[in-house]
């Protein structure tokens, strides 16, 4: 089958998409991950050619374009040679007006060393997001996590010894018998290195995941609500207290230092994805690639079909808006509701009367936001607010 042409796409008011690059490589699957990943590196060559493939020959008409933010998902691109991402890079250079802000590597500690370090800031990433997780080895093992806490602390050092002007880590909470001074624990590291950037994430059961299972079985049981939310409250009052301010529920930054690409997702700029599974986001067009790596390095060699595509309908984009936005602080915009969204405003005005009396949300100037109860209800007031067969 010959590859289609794929349909010219709108909306570069932006100045050019964001490009994110998904390396589905891990060394082992996490107990909780239910991200696309394999632990098999056998093909990593065949897919790095099937990714500069994929760069060369898709997107057309952003051929050209400026882009100011790459993000090396995964997956562990750290596991990476070199040399494969010096050739994905150079690919990208020679299609885009590559000038990133921001250039984000998601690593594990466990990939840390100093000659990576100096090359990864040569090749020009400059912003690291590191797989902390938890400061407890027994936890680690329980979620099946590879490295050690002493791989974390020696690759925090070579970190800070590489000057990288970008960091952030990420945490987890919620985990079971984890403690409050484990998490303390974790938490002092952004005062102990300066960390700028911090992604807190609640510890959640995937369904078909190892955690999954776990739980179903009755061998692992989950915490309460109200751990969740004494976790949830620790985060952001040692957040604050290191200078770092909640910007989206999940994320924490000092000033200057919010992520750049993942705040293109939030407020719904365009951006493409290269990579098995990797999603683009072109207004009003979502696309998405097969799910699948050898099937992927296949169709992009032999020039088949190998990514899905919808046009997105008044009634998903408003949804799509509502989910995104509701998370961050600066909530949801009543003007651009009333503008974007016409038919839904009465209804969206209804649900957001009712949210208001019961204190989950709150009016502020022409934006409505989160209470501090609203946010342990995120997901909840999502749903109402949604348009979902009504």
């Amino acid at each position: 089958m010959n590859l289609a042409p794929k349909p010219v796409l709108p909306h570069k008011q932006t100045g050019g998409p964001g490009i994110y690059l998904h390396i589905p490589y891990c060394r082992q699957a996490c107990s909780y991950c239910n991200f696309y990943f394999s632990t098999n590196l056998s093909s990593a060559d065949a897919l790095v050619g099937a990714i500069c493939k994929e760069i060369r020959t898709s997107f057309e008409e952003w051929r050209g374009s400026k882009v100011e933010t790459v993000y090396w998902g995964g997956g562990t691109p750290s596991l990476l040679h070199n040399k494969s991402m010096e050739l994905i890079m150079c690919t990208l250079r020679e299609n885009f007006s590559l000038c990133p802000v921001e250039c984000t590597m998601e690593c594990n500690p466990e990939d840390i060393e100093p000659n990576r370090l100096s090359f990864w800031k040569e090749l020009g990433i400059n912003r690291l997001s590191l797989g902390v997780q938890v400061l407890d080895d027994i936890l680690l093992q329980s979620l099946n996590r590879r490295h050690t806490v002493a791989q974390t602390m020696r690759a925090l050092d070579d970190i800070a010894t590489a000057g990288f002007p970008f960091l952030t880590i990420d945490l987890i909470y919620g985990i079971p018998h984890m403690s409050e001074t484990v998490l303390m624990k974790g938490l002092d590291l952004l005062g102990q290195y300066d960390i700028p950037h911090l992604s807190a994430y609640a510890l959640t059961v995937e369904e078909k995941t190892l955690l999954w299972h776990q739980v179903h079985k009755k061998q692992v049981a989950m915490p309460n609500d109200e751990l969740f939310r004494s976790h949830y409250q620790l985060v952001k009052l040692m957040a604050e207290k290191h200078g770092l301010a909640q910007y989206e529920i999940s994320n924490y930054a000092k000033p200057g230092f919010e992520a750049i690409h993942n705040t293109r997702y939030w407020n719904g700029y365009p951006y493409l994805g290269f990579g098995p599974s990797a999603h683009s986001y072109l207004p009003p067009l979502r696309q998405w690639n097969i799910p699948n790596l050898h099937r992927y390095i296949n169709m992009v060699q032999s020039e088949e079909i190998y990514w899905e595509q919808e046009s997105l309908g008044l009634d998903t984009s408003y949804n799509e808006y509502i989910i995104t936005r509701i998370r961050t602080t600066q909530g949801l915009d009543l003007d651009e509701i009333s503008s974007r969204f016409g038919p839904y405003n009465a209804y969206f005005s209804g649900q957001l009367s009712v949210l208001v009396q019961k204190g989950l949300l709150a009016r502020k100037g022409d934006r409505v936001c989160l209470t501090t109860e609203g946010e342990f209800l995120c997901d909840y007031i999502s749903t109402e607010l949604m348009w979902i067969d009504k």
